[in-house]
């Protein structure tokens, strides 16, 4: 009885749409919509339809799409809509040696005025004693944010905090932290960041003085300020190369994921249609 209303059923539809046999239950392969075992009151009890792999893949895409919309349009804000220029204001450069480490801060406080005068963001230098910073905060990095908001409300400032401990008379060990301000992404790329942190991490370890130290570190970042603000042909094309570089990365991450999603998903489905087919032969 059940038998003959199910042949009956599979007549009446369209030919694209087939069903066959898995063990004791029923199914329409193409429709997705699956039979339980057949009831003997001559009714299709169906089950919970079955997930396509085109469905799941188009969720997975839709939702990687928006990941990389999230991601790659601050980047891309950072790669196309800052670009290099001096900012406008007028601040003075300043050392304030507390620490007692600097050896020569009038040299010192020429480097920073000449920065200054061809970025337009002012360097600022302090020296303390760790003892200072350990009895308020955690983190170095905090007491110089905290600097930072203490003494200037403006976005255009670079302040720099060293912290000295005296280890033994004849050793004294640095930590260093430094806080920009937001307009100075105009000016100072992420990799400058990297790089400029990087001298001075490299000065404390090979034991280079506090002087040594942040006029390397300056002397780099005003090459890189004036190939940027004053770019040749050759600092163009440098310049865009570097700054395109994390929209490259991040696009090719999002791109390679897009491919393993969509080969996974032509290997499920052909695992899905070779399933049918394999089914349907049963019933030849």
């Amino acid at each position: 009885m059940k038998n003959n209303n199910i042949n009956n059923t599979n007549n009446n539809t369209n030919n694209n749409v087939k069903f066959h046999f898995r063990g004791p239950e029923r199914y329409y392969a193409v429709a997705g919509r699956q039979l339980d075992e057949a009831t003997n009151d001559g009714t299709d009890n169906y089950l919970t339809p079955q997930s396509s792999p085109l469905k799941v893949t188009i969720i997975t895409l839709l939702v990687i799409t928006i990941l990389a919309f999230i991601i790659i349009t601050p980047v891309a804000r950072g790669t196309f809509v800052y670009k290099a220029h001096k900012l406008n204001n007028d601040y003075t450069p300043a050392v304030y040696d507390d620490a007692g480490i600097i050896n020569d801060d009038e040299a010192l406080t020429k480097t920073l005025e000449e920065y200054y005068d061809l970025t337009g963001i002012c360097p600022v230098v302090y020296t303390v004693d760790e003892s200072t910073w350990k009895t308020t905060h955690t983190e170095l990095k905090n007491y110089t944010l905290w600097k930072y908001h203490n003494n200037f409300k403006d976005e255009a400032h670079h302040v720099i905090v060293f912290s000295a401990k005296q280890v033994s008379s004849e050793k004294t060990t640095y930590k260093y932290a430094g806080i920009l301000g937001k307009d100075t992404v105009y000016t100072i790329t992420f990799p400058t960041t990297l790089i400029f942190n990087g001298k001075i991490s490299s000065g404390i370890n090979k034991g280079l003085s506090v002087d040594e130290i942040l006029n390397s570190a300056f002397e780099f970042a005003m090459k890189d300020a004036n190939s940027r603000i004053n770019p040749t042909t050759k600092d163009k094309i440098i310049n865009g190369f570097v700054e395109l570089l994390p929209l490259i990365i991040v696009s090719t991450a999002f791109i390679i994921i897009y491919i393993v999603v969509i080969k996974k998903y032509i290997k499920e489905r052909n695992a899905w249609k070779e399933d049918a087919i394999r089914n349907d032969s049963r019933l030849a």
